[in-house]
């Protein structure tokens, strides 16, 4: 689900863009009241409005509807949320209380969190791309996994022209909840 898709913003549809160019064959559902669609895809008001639980909510709102974006994310059952870095930053009060806020909803409720202030995943194994830059089509599958928390260093493994088959990018960001360590324990064992 993208919270905060649009029509009138690059950022509300090139995770629907990326998915569907990399044969992603789960639903991406735009989740925003504003429109009817985005991309030619119907739209809900709310993730309430989900016949399912999403795997991943990608928050693609401003700093102060976050916390209330990943609680919704959490009371329907969505596994995980990703927060962009659009209109966050890694110092300041707002951005320490969110950090924390984060990890106190992924204690109670198991969600687990990718940033705040990154850029997101690139799932080559399934097609998911909850990741707001775009994935050229160049890209190939492979078996290497990259965690950077520099958004600017997962772009430039994207855009590297093809050399390196990857199976998975993440852009870890802030890492408020889940590491760089959560993440190579997890590709440690990853049979991709």
């Amino acid at each position: 689900a993208v919270v905060g898709a649009s029509p009138r913003s690059f950022a509300g549809q090139v995770v629907q863009q990326n998915c569907a160019d990399h044969r992603y064959s789960g639903l991406v559902v735009p989740v925003n009241g504003k429109y009817a669609e985005v991309v030619g895809v119907p739209t809900v008001a709310s993730l309430t409005e989900l016949t399912t639980a999403p795997d991943a909510v990608v928050a693609l709102v401003g700093t102060a509807r976050v916390q209330a974006i990943a609680e919704e994310a959490a009371a329907v059952g969505a596994g995980a949320v990703i927060v962009p870095g659009g209109g966050f930053t890694d110092s300041g009060g707002a951005a320490t209380d969110l950090a924390a806020s984060l990890a106190t909803l992924s204690d109670v409720t198991g969600i687990s969190v990718v940033g705040p202030n990154c850029m997101g995943v690139v799932d080559l194994v399934t097609g998911a791309m909850p990741y707001i830059g775009t994935v050229p089509a160049h890209v190939r599958r492979g078996g290497v996994a990259a965690i950077a928390q520099s958004g600017a260093v997962i772009e430039a493994l994207v855009n590297c022209g093809g050399r390196v088959a990857f199976s998975t990018l993440v852009s870890s960001g802030a890492e408020a909840v889940t590491t760089t360590g959560d993440y190579l324990r997890f590709f440690a064992s990853d049979p991709e």
